[in-house]
């Protein structure tokens, strides 16, 4: 049981029955059974809810990722694919040893320079990537800090981010901002990716799980613009920002899933 005090709460079968269906609620979201109930390896076939990918056709597997559930990600994904993952890194805020897949410690809810270099491993690893390469990409909230290789200074970025929790603005305007400010979100981690096969697998902590906005979609065409960043930019009184445009156009062979949401 999740609840560990169960016994102590339950004093009658109605308190009881209620304690019940609130552990079951949390073992429903809980990310490895989530995981381990929607992903599947037979013979060789990986399959991702009903989706089918026969892993014989690749030469490598890759693993990368960010945010506050990649660890546990990565660790059933581990379990479920073994001996098929060739290396991977994923950044989570917490630590956890993996045989195939470094998990590093980042930071949340403000980027670092331990983000920036663990990114930079990703990109490093990103881009020995071939089209005979499968690389899963595991995303959950939190990856839009974790994940970063902005184009600012970081205690510049740093100002921006704080600046933007402080004053209400919304997720989506937070993200776009990030967005036009760094070089792998909006898309761009995909182009990077490319010419391998790329699966990005998520888990939403984002309202209405736009992929765009979940982690600043570093896998997902943007359609946000320069214009729509610097508009937001104005609107919460911030300084001027070397903004830079996300691809509009993607030529990647690509696939998004979202194992769990809100």
């Amino acid at each position: 049981m999740i609840i560990q005090n169960i016994k102590a709460l339950a004093t009658t079968p109605t308190r009881k029955d209620a304690l019940e269906i609130v552990n079951a609620g949390i073992e429903a979201v809980l990310t490895k059974p989530v995981m381990r109930h929607q992903i599947n390896l037979s013979k060789k076939i990986l399959k991702i809810q009903e989706k089918t990918w026969d892993l014989s056709y690749y030469k490598r597997i890759l693993v990368i990722g960010a945010g506050k559930a990649s660890g546990e990600m990565a660790q059933e994904i581990e379990e479920i694919l073994g001996k098929y993952i060739t290396e991977g890194i994923v950044i989570d805020t917490q630590k956890k040893k993996l045989s195939k897949i470094r998990v590093i410690q980042g930071t949340h809810p403000l980027p670092s320079l331990a983000n920036i270099n663990a990114t930079k491993q990703i990109l490093n690893l990103l881009n020995t990537a071939t089209k005979e390469d499968l690389v899963l990409c595991l995303i959950s909230g939190g990856g839009s800090v974790l994940l970063e290789d902005p184009i600012i200074p970081l205690d510049q970025l740093i100002h921006i981010n704080k600046e933007l929790l402080h004053r209400g603005s919304t997720i989506q305007e937070i993200n776009t901002i990030r967005k036009h400010l760094s070089r792998i979100k909006g898309g761009q981690l995909a182009q990077i990716a490319s010419p391998a096969t790329l699966i990005t697998i998520v888990i939403s902590d984002v309202i209405t799980n736009d992929l765009a906005v979940i982690a600043s979609g570093p896998t997902v065409l943007d359609t946000t613009t320069v214009k729509d960043a610097d508009h937001i930019r104005r609107k919460y009184l911030l300084p001027a920002l070397p903004f830079i445009e996300t691809p509009k156009q993607l030529s990647i062979n690509s696939t998004h899933i979202i194992l769990l949401s809100n």
